[in-house]
Formats: structure tokens, C-alpha cells, sequence
């Protein structure tokens, strides 16, 4: 009875193991491979995702430099026009108290006119 329960194992019981062996170890390397390309693909995306950043970064500070030129212009355009008013705030006034002369003068310019046609009105009253 010894014999019946000792552990003899029969070529097809080997062959049958040795056969899950070489399955399981073929699934691994197929597991393997398949997590490589994975992880291959997602370095790739996370990688190309980073490129774009990249150049829309790069396009941002392109743009932002323009920007910049174009602000120090326009700050030395208003700085210039502001000194040209200064340079010129003296003739404003003189055209301002022109204007203001000239309204005067017109208002005697008027009441000089309705005399003149009052004494001409009198004039034409007499020698009738």
C-alpha cells in the first residue's frame, strides 16, 4: 500500500505541467509586451501633449513681445504728443482769447450796423 500512495507522476502529467509553464510564461511575455506598448503610447502622448504646450508657450511669448514693442511705441507717441501740446498750450490760449475778441468785436460789428441803418432811416425821414 506504501507503493499506491507514494507521488509517481505519469509523462502526461509532466507534459501537461511543463505545457502550463510554457502558456503562462508565453501570456506573461504577451502581458509584457502588451504594458510596453502601453506605457510606450502614453509616454508618447504625454510627450507630444508637452510639445504642444511648448509651442503655444513659445507663440504666447512671441505674441506678448509684440505686444510689448508696440506698447513702448505707443508710450513714446503719447509722451511725444503730450510735450506738442505743452509746446503749443501758449497758442491756444492766444486762439482762444482771439475767439473771444472777435465775439466781442462782432457784437459792435452789430450794434455799429443797427446805428448806422437807424441814422440812415432818419436821414431818408429828413430829406422827404
Amino acid at each position: 500500500m506504501a507503493e499506491d500512495q507514494s507521488p509517481t507522476r505519469t509523462i502526461e502529467e509532466v507534459t501537461s505541467r511543463t505545457d502550463t509553464r510554457n502558456e503562462m510564461r508565453a501570456k506573461s511575455r504577451k502581458m509584457f509586451e502588451d504594458v510596453k506598448v502601453y506605457v510606450h503610447g502614453e509616454i508618447e502622448a504625454n510627450a507630444s501633449e508637452y510639445e504642444l504646450l511648448e509651442n503655444m508657450n513659445n507663440v504666447t511669448t512671441s505674441k506678448y513681445k509684440h505686444l510689448t514693442i508696440k506698447c513702448k511705441e505707443l508710450s513714446k507717441q503719447t509722451q511725444t504728443l503730450n510735450e506738442t501740446y505743452e509746446e503749443l498750450a501758449p497758442y491756444f490760449a492766444m486762439i482762444n482769447q482771439l475767439d473771444s475778441n472777435l465775439g466781442q468785436l462782432e457784437i459792435a460789428v452789430m450794434k455799429l450796423d443797427s446805428a448806422t441803418k437807424q441814422i440812415e432811416n432818419k436821414f431818408k425821414s429828413l430829406t422827404k
